[in-house]
């Protein structure tokens, strides 16, 4: 499920565990795992608006700043990354924003791929779980 909420993204890149590679750095905050969302909880997403089944349920942002290079090198990076997502173990309702890093869109598809799966190993709440 795609990060839409700019709150949200802001939020997960202050106050997220980060990791970052070669090609993408890697922001994830996980979310409050609660069955009951509350409106004073700070967390705005679907859960406040009503939507408490999707609790559980990742939610990633892909963003590629002009540093990437031009449009087609931007949406290549951001193809690239959110491909990544889908192959790697996102950890459940947690909020992800991978940024894309200088030479993303240049990458191999599997280099990108394996550095994705690599970072989110990485992360402290991931390592835990195991």
């Amino acid at each position: 499920m795609r990060l839409r909420d700019g709150r949200a993204i802001s939020s997960t890149l202050r106050h997220g565990d980060r990791s970052a590679g070669r090609f993408v750095a890697l922001h994830v905050r996980v979310r409050p795992a609660t069955t009951q969302p509350s409106r004073q909880s700070g967390w705005p997403d679907e859960a406040v608006r009503g939507e408490v089944g999707r609790l559980a349920v990742s939610r990633v942002a892909v963003v590629a700043s002009k540093k990437v290079g031009g449009a087609v090198a931007r949406n290549r990076a951001k193809r690239l990354l959110r491909e990544a997502v889908h192959r790697a173990a996102v950890p459940p309702s947690s909020d992800s924003v991978l940024v894309a890093r200088p030479g993303c869109g240049e990458a191999r598809a599997q280099d990108v791929v394996s550095e994705v799966a690599v970072l989110y190993e990485r992360l402290p709440h991931i390592a835990a779980g195991k």
